[in-house]
């Protein structure tokens, strides 16, 4: 099955780290986050944030969320031959953030959602303890992976076996722009020396690289992928949280993670 993990860094302030790590270890509590109001009813809609259960790791705490969400529908109107939109609150999840209280990433959650959803998630939440601190705030701050920068570090993490994927942007030839290259060995290969290594190679945006017999992605905005995964349970998906973790203990000490 396919699973992403993106890496956000929380808030070091003290107050900010404490309201967020009890939302997020505190199961069956509901948090308003903002309210939508119809014009045309004059009614206010609460969107609120669910923490349904709260599970102990080997690696801290992963936490089952829902948050609210208006969508548009389409009916036929009550008081003539009309179509209306009207906006109704639907459930989104469960996302699963996993609050790392292990190091090096103690000072980061996991968040196992595409980038999309993750930063709306991170909004939602941002939105949480702005209420309840009466001013706005950021629990969670994005962080990047230094995937141009410490590629080479990258590739000579010892648990990588190899370089199987990668894309390029911006390279510098007049005929191609960028690059998606797979294989065995890629990075000792002709296309990488010329589309990376040459004085014209462009950035690598993203690299793929075997790990323990899998493949993962590693994305500039922090995200992993891999096809690889288990996640049919909570307790499969668990188990991979600590695959995450090790990817991003690995990419922490070669120094490829920066906020």
């Amino acid at each position: 099955m396919f699973a992403t993990c993106k890496l956000m860094k929380v808030n070091p302030h003290p107050e900010v780290r404490q309201i967020l790590t009890d939302i997020l270890i505190n199961s069956k509590r509901v948090y308003t986050y903002d309210s939508w109001l119809v014009p045309s009813e004059g009614a206010t809609t609460e969107l609120r944030l669910y923490n349904r259960e709260v599970q102990s790791t080997g690696l801290g705490r992963l936490a089952e969320l829902f948050y609210d969400y208006m969508i548009p529908l389409k009916k036929i109107s009550e008081t003539g031959p009309e179509i209306e939109t009207v906006h109704e609150p639907v459930a989104c999840g469960p996302v699963y953030v996993h609050l790392f209280e292990k190091e090096p990433l103690d000072v980061f959650v996991g968040i196992l959602a595409g980038n999309k959803i993750a930063l709306k998630l991170a909004s939602v939440l941002s939105d949480v303890l702005g209420r309840k601190m009466g001013h706005s705030t950021s629990p969670l701050k994005p962080i990047a992976f230094l995937i141009e920068k410490k590629q080479q570090e990258i590739r000579n993490i010892r648990d990588f076996s190899e370089v199987v994927e990668l894309i390029v942007e911006d390279i510098g030839d007049q005929y191609v722009d960028w690059a998606w290259m797979k294989g065995a060995l890629l990075d000792q290969s002709d296309e990488f020396r010329k589309f990376v290594e040459s004085p014209s190679g462009g950035k690598v945006t993203v690299l793929a690289v075997r790990f323990r017999d899998r493949t993962y992605y590693i994305y500039k905005d922090s995200r992993i992928f891999t096809r690889n995964a288990d996640v049919s349970s909570v307790a499969k998906l668990i188990n991979e949280m600590q695959w995450f973790f090790d990817m991003g203990r690995l990419l922490h000490d070669a120094g490829a993670i920066t906020s």
